[in-house]
């Protein structure tokens, strides 16, 4: 009797699940259906479809197999000290390094001088009124000075004056590659003698500025295990550690800092010289210079930001103009009684 009461219960149980499946129409025989398993609560890979469906029934794309991600998937791009998060959006663009501009190759000097005929070097324009070198050729040979000076000059001399001749003259023998250089002409030689003195002590003032950075104040050992990478060698950047090491250096340098922190008023002239500056602002069709005023204004203003640097240079300038239009007023007085 129990059996009997159990039996059409499953039997109704069965048609249920048997409409509940989906059902395709077979490509064989054109009448019959075909039940498509269902999958069970472990779900398998790829389900499986039969001969008859293959037709019908668009194969299912297998998923790539990726090694699992930690919790961040980091990747170190470029520059080390920037570390770039790998989770990102596929419509975002990629995120790059801010690039910086490494030491100049004076590549603008090097096309001047390919384009000259053969044998052909690069003349130097020296003003007559200042006794500095003007024109675009000032400002190319200004940045080959540096280069020499960082890829060749010694640095165990602590005093420019200490640099032996015959080193020197490997500076001048370097710069004659490129720059006609007038050796006999002792005006024009101190010039440049003056121009390597100048890239000279702004090298060491790089390096000892790296020096410092890296601790070279507290923790001298360390900082000079880190030579900065454009040091022209390592017997160099020993001679330099000692040096600056020293008690009386150390106390010059100090003072030093002190002293430029009390310069309010700072030039926005760059590398390119006064002599040049005045030399750009000619009009050259009527030869006339610009005034000192206008040279103050054009060291001075920021163009870009269209405002002073500080108020101090600002406040010097007015006074400038005051000045000025009293000596005019004076002036005019005096003419007309």
């Amino acid at each position: 009797m129990l059996v009997m009461m159990v039996a059409p219960l499953t039997r109704k149980r069965s048609q249920e699940q048997d409409l509940a499946q989906p059902r395709i129409q077979s490509p064989v025989d054109g009448s019959s259906s075909q039940i498509v398993q269902q999958p069970t609560h472990k779900r398998s890979s790829r389900m499986p479809i039969t001969k008859a469906s293959a037709a019908i029934v668009a194969p299912i794309p297998r998923p790539v197999e990726t090694a699992p991600l930690t919790k961040t998937a980091l990747c170190i791009t470029f520059d080390a000290s920037l570390i770039v998060n790998q989770h990102l959006d596929a419509n975002q663009p990629p995120i790059h390094p801010r690039t910086r501009r490494g030491p100049s190759l004076n590549l603008k000097a090097t096309e001047t001088l390919e384009n000259l005929p053969k044998g052909s070097k690069i003349r130097l324009t020296m003003d007559t009124r200042t006794k500095g070198f003007v024109g675009t050729s000032a400002t190319q040979f200004s940045t080959e000075c540096g280069i020499v000076i960082r890829t060749m000059c010694p640095m165990k001399y602590h005093k420019w004056d200490s640099i032996p001749s015959d080193e020197k003259d490997i500076l001048y023998e370097k710069l004659e590659t490129k720059f006609n250089l007038l050796r006999l002409d002792r005006v024009f030689m101190e010039y440049v003698n003056d121009k390597l003195h100048r890239q000279w002590k702004r090298t060491r003032g790089k390096l000892s500025e790296y020096w410092k950075k890296n601790g070279g104040k507290t923790n001298p050992r360390l900082a000079r295990s880190k030579m900065k990478p454009d040091c022209r060698s390592t017997e160099d950047w020993d001679h330099l550690c000692n040096y600056w090491e020293l008690e009386s250096t150390r106390t010059y340098s100090d003072q030093m800092e002190v002293n430029r922190a009390k310069q309010v008023i700072a030039s926005r002239g760059g590398s390119r010289s006064i002599a040049n500056h005045v030399f750009h602002m000619t009009n050259h069709e009527t030869q006339v210079q610009p005034t000192p005023l206008e040279l103050y204004h054009k060291l001075h203003f920021n163009a870009k930001k269209q405002d002073w640097e500080n108020d101090d240079e600002r406040i010097q300038y007015e006074n400038i103009i005051r000045h000025k239009d009293e000596a005019m007023t004076k002036l005019i007085s005096e003419v007309s009684n």
